[in-house]
């Protein structure tokens, strides 16, 4: 992913085109449709439970039905965007 988003920036930064301005957003504030989303929260926390009782009593991986994306990906993406020096917003609609 790193280097994915490292030879984005080197594209729009290339010195023979006219040198695009990059500027990426991310959804910030509680808006109404992200408090609506309490029972897909509630949903997912108890997928967690069922992979840590899995993990714990047999050993071995989940299946993969019970894929939850990492929770600080928004973040690591953002961090690694302000380190290849891309402006980042946070919307607050």
């Amino acid at each position: 992913m790193l280097g994915y988003l490292s030879a984005l920036c080197q594209a729009c930064a290339y010195p023979g085109g006219d040198g695009l301005e990059l500027v990426v957003m991310f959804p910030g504030g509680l808006g109404k449709d992200r408090l609506a989303s309490g029972p897909s929260c509630q949903a997912e926390r108890q997928t967690a439970q069922l992979i840590v009782g899995h993990v714990g009593n047999k050993g071995t991986p989940p299946p993969r039905a019970w894929f939850l994306p990492p929770a600080c990906l928004s973040h690591c993406v953002r961090l690694a965007l302000i380190r290849f020096r891309v402006k980042v917003s946070s919307s607050y609609v």
